[in-house]
């Protein structure tokens, strides 16, 4: 039991994470303000010893801040802000990511959050969000470069064999 509550005070950290976002809570105070900031230190240090959790905490939270549907300009500033602190998050994250990693749990979360990444990078215009994603992606292909490297091999392969078709 002792083993199991490291894991749901993480998986409590990160729902509160996702619940103080912009685009949960609306407009920003400056205590609410604080109180991310707060969550998102948090993470970082957690990140530190529950590494491979954290990170997918994080991808999940991109995705479904993604898929959600905005209406109106102030939901779409909250939708970019909330964007942006999850990116600068996993950016931060990543920057102190743990040598002791497992090649499986590399893997596992270069395979779930490089999708979320690439969204950003394809933007064609130059902005915020795409050069945090840059960041992102410069940092996981710094530790994980093998499984980086091979996802992205393995895209352009099966994007080349479409084309033959």
């Amino acid at each position: 039991m002792a083993t199991q509550k490291p894991v749901e005070w993480v998986q409590a950290l990160i729902t509160r994470f996702e619940d103080q976002l912009p685009i949960r809570t609306g407009l920003h105070t400056t205590h609410s303000r604080i109180n991310v900031e707060q969550n998102k230190e948090c993470l970082i240090n957690v990140s530190k010893y529950k590494f491979t959790l954290v990170i997918s905490g994080l991808t999940q939270i991109l995705r479904t801040v993604g898929t959600m549907k905005i209406f109106g300009a102030e939901a779409e500033r909250n939708f970019y802000e909330s964007q942006l602190i999850i990116l600068d998050t996993l950016h931060q994250c990543l920057n102190g990511q743990p040598k002791d990693t497992t090649r499986l749990d590399e893997a596992m979360y270069v395979k779930l959050l490089l999708p979320e990444i690439i969204q950003f990078i394809n933007y064609s215009n130059e902005n915020p969000l795409k050069a945090l994603a840059s960041k992102v992606l410069f940092a996981l292909s710094l530790n994980n470069f093998t499984a980086v490297f091979n996802r992205i091999s393995a895209r352009c392969d099966s994007t080349a064999s479409l084309d033959r078709c």
